[in-house]
């Protein structure tokens, strides 16, 4: 079996320069490297279609075949070249993760193919109608036009699979973990954790500036910030930073390459999260597998924070605030901790979820409805 993947920015991921030169990268594409090197340990041929960072047509990147697309003004040709690319990968079924603008267009040549296409979605904004969505009228009519050629979707959480089918019509989405490689650190006990950690890209619908008011009501805490700027709203960015460090006990440390992430979280008493939507937040699992509680104060997806202990779910900063209190009593931090670890192994572990993927691939290469 041979595996598409379709994933525009992924090219700084693969090459190792997303946190170098080239500072994109989001969870959608961290999930999409972990699924290939998991289906590619079980012997399937793994290519990638990716924008063309001046990498050229074709390369191959740690055992993976990486074809090119332009990206740029002329959408038309970026259309054309992306089009030629999925007619060179051989595939015999394409991923994609979200909504990719060129969704249409890959469900059509795809189609013209005869290869299946598997949709796995990466934010609830998926499968919220207009205009809660986001997407104009135009790119709706696409959008559902394309989903009812998905030969499969591929949900986060139950509830992204009943929002779906409320919203789309579409009840056979298959509900497939998020997964994580187990931390390589070794975590510190409570008595060697003294900061909470902040971390995601900067962009205002991760809520950074409700940690600052958090912040604000606990003078006593650190509170560390790490992140990278988005490349569509940069001044954002600095805007942020400039407000950061004329807090105290702020610190802004900018930057976190991926490979650094469980050191940060293992020495962490908390990771606060304050972003209005997403779908199931890759840091969460970065955070457990260290056993490191979460504050979430607006998403707690299939409420699995709250039934499984994993920290606390939130509604305001003020009960955040209450929360991390709590958790610097040992007895409280280590109950939640250890639930952590355990719900992690259990439930995320990539070689449980890489063999979800490869025995539903198969079934839809097979043509088996789900």
């Amino acid at each position: 079996m041979r595996v598409c993947f379709l994933s525009g920015n992924i090219y700084p991921l693969l090459s190792g320069r997303a946190w170098k030169d080239l500072p994109i990268v989001g969870g959608a594409e961290i999930q999409q490297l972990l699924i290939a090197q998991g289906l590619a340990r079980r012997g399937i041929e793994v290519t990638f279609i990716t924008e063309d960072y001046g990498q050229g047509s074709e390369i191959e990147i740690g055992g993976f075949r990486v074809l090119a697309y332009t990206f740029g003004r002329n959408k038309i040709r970026q259309g054309r070249t992306l089009s030629r690319a999925m007619g060179r990968s051989g595939a015999d079924v394409f991923y994609i993760r979200g909504v990719p603008r060129y969704m249409a267009l890959i469900a059509w040549r795809a189609r013209a193919m005869r290869r299946p296409l598997v949709m796995g979605i990466a934010s609830d904004t998926t499968v919220r109608p207009r205009p809660e969505s986001g997407r104009s009228f135009l790119e709706d009519m696409l959008y559902r036009w394309s989903l009812r050629r998905v030969a499969a979707v591929i949900a986060q959480t139950t509830h992204q699979r009943e929002e779906l089918w409320r919203n789309y019509g579409r009840s056979d989405a298959v509900v497939i973990r998020n997964a994580a490689a187990a931390s390589p650190v070794p975590p510190e006990p409570h008595a060697g954790r003294s900061s909470v950690a902040w971390i995601a890209t900067l962009h205002p619908y991760k809520g950074i500036e409700r940690l600052f008011e958090l912040a604000l009501l606990r003078p006593d805490q650190i509170f560390e910030v790490f992140g990278g700027p988005d490349r569509r709203d940069e001044g954002y960015y600095a805007e942020m930073e400039d407000r950061a460090r004329a807090i105290a006990n702020v610190r802004w440390r900018g930057i976190l390459p991926n490979p650094e992430l469980n050191g940060v979280l293992a020495r962490a008493i908390a990771l606060v999260h304050t972003a209005s939507f997403e779908g199931f937040p890759n840091v969460f699992l970065e955070a457990w597998r260290n056993g490191t509680p979460v504050l979430s104060l607006t998403l707690d997806p299939d409420e699995l924070i709250c039934r499984e202990g994993l920290g606390f779910h939130c509604a305001t900063v003020e009960e955040m605030a209450t929360c991390v209190d709590r958790l610097r009593d040992a007895t409280t931090w280590n109950r939640i901790s250890a639930s952590a670890r355990s719900y992690f192994e259990r439930e995320h572990g990539i070689e449980r979820i890489a063999d979800d993927y490869v025995a539903l691939l198969e079934r839809v290469v097979a043509g088996e409805k789900l």
